[in-house]
């Protein structure tokens, strides 16, 4: 045991463990046996053994989501070699498998659960011997190099989009790397941490406003405010709908821009404040369906800056009203650009689980309900669709409809 544990580096914690296991097996008189030790397999052997022991105890559910917490706890060095990270509990799956498995790791003392400076809850392999010691961890990291890749890629420009407030600037972009995180969304939800999951749903909704208002012919320039929108061309369509342009601008996009930045300059409350001015402004006029994407944008704002903030919750009007203007842009035929749906679908899955995370269920279920009829439409467009199968059984997870909504059980009989 001695020149085995010498020739590797964590020799003391691997004593300790297979000392302990020893212990654990000694004879009814008391003594440690070479049979013991050889029964364990050796000092590496020993580790993998009682992790597969812990691993064949969970349910098929958490043996299922192992992958997800170990993408969390194992990152790649510069030459792919797997190594050890230590993960805050929010960068980790939070449902009730990942729970599982935490719970079961932590109680062998294979994971090790601790605190950081800032007080927040930390996760981290109990050593290195793990990713070398055992098969199931080496199997796991050798077929998914590009998962644990991109994994990275999106904690580290989450962790500069949160040093930035949330600015646009570190978002996902168009192309390339948008298209991964929405892969990964699609086929590894189940693997991705909540954060990790709003991350890529930001940045897939940004690109999507973007889309919807180049598509109408609306932007002529970026400027520091938020967007300096082409004027004649606003102005024409304001003038169709009978709103007259210098009043949206004054009561809507100069509000919309002062809370932009304000929310850079990191003073929240002032910039929760200037959105819902100019959300006010904007909601009191006939805008056309082309401009409601800016109102979509600030509506999204408001209800992060909210969550950090603790200001009192959209009032129930404000949100059935928004959730209308979404539905009138996916019934409006302008914006050729876009999926016709996906605006209304995303606006419904934000709203539900906002609500739904400050324990409004009962609101919360109303509208992921919407939310199922319009992805019961996709669904008769396209009944093989397998990312919008993946959609539908997410969202009755999230707000356990399944019992109440008639829309909810044709779903399930549809795909069942």
């Amino acid at each position: 045991m001695f020149d085995e544990a010498a020739k590797n580096p964590e020799a003391l914690p691997l004593l300790e463990f297979i000392l302990d296991e020893l212990y654990k097996q000694r004879s009814d008189n008391s003594l440690i046996t070479w049979a013991a030790y050889d029964k364990l397999g050796g000092l590496k052997g020993a580790i993998a053994k009682r992790a597969d022991e812990i691993f064949a105890k969970l349910s098929k559910p958490a043996q299922r989501a192992l992958v997800g917490i170990l993408s969390g706890l194992i990152q790649l060095s510069e030459n792919g070699a797997a190594v050890l990270r230590r993960a805050s509990r929010a960068d980790l799956p939070s449902h009730s498998a990942a729970k599982e498995i935490l719970d079961a790791y932590i109680t062998a003392k294979r994971f090790v659960s601790d605190r950081d400076q800032a007080g927040e809850h930390t996760v981290a392999l109990t050593h290195a011997a793990l990713l070398t010691a055992w098969p199931r961890v080496q199997r796991w990291v050798h077929g998914n190099q590009e998962f644990l890749r991109e994994k990275a890629r999106i904690r580290e420009a989450r962790r500069q989009d949160l040093e930035e407030n949330k600015s646009y600037s570190y978002l996902l972009p168009r192309g390339k790397q948008l298209k991964a995180g929405r892969q990964l969304l699609k086929k590894r939800r189940h693997d991705l941490s909540p954060e990790e999951i709003s991350f890529i749903r930001r940045s897939s909704r940004r690109a999507r406003v973007r889309a919807g208002v180049l598509s109408a012919g609306l932007v002529s320039a970026v400027a520091l405010s938020l967007i300096l929108l082409g004027v004649l061309a606003v102005a024409a369509l304001l003038s169709s709908n009978g709103v007259n342009p210098h009043e949206y601008y004054v009561l809507v996009t100069q509000q919309y821009a002062k809370g932009y930045i304000q929310r850079r300059s990191g003073d929240k409350t002032v910039a929760l404040r200037e959105y819902q001015k100019g959300l006010d402004g904007s909601l009191s006029l006939n805008v056309p369906v082309a401009l409601r994407f800016f109102d979509m944008e600030a509506f999204y704002r408001m209800l992060e800056l909210i969550t950090d903030t603790g200001a009192a919750d959209p009032a129930d009007p404000t949100l059935e009203k928004m959730y209308g203007l979404a539905s009138d842009i996916a019934k409006s035929q302008e914006q050729n650009l876009l999926e016709s749906d996906h605006v209304v679908v995303e606006l419904s899955e934000t709203i539900g689980r906002f609500l739904f995370e400050r324990g409004r269920w009962q609101k919360s279920a109303k509208y992921y309900d919407r939310r199922l009829t319009w992805l019961r439409e996709r669904t008769k467009r396209n009944p093989s669709d397998k990312a919008n199968q993946e959609e539908v059984f997410y969202t009755l997870k999230r707000t356990g409809a399944s019992a109440r909504s008639p829309s909810s059980r044709a779903l399930i009989s549809a795909f069942c």
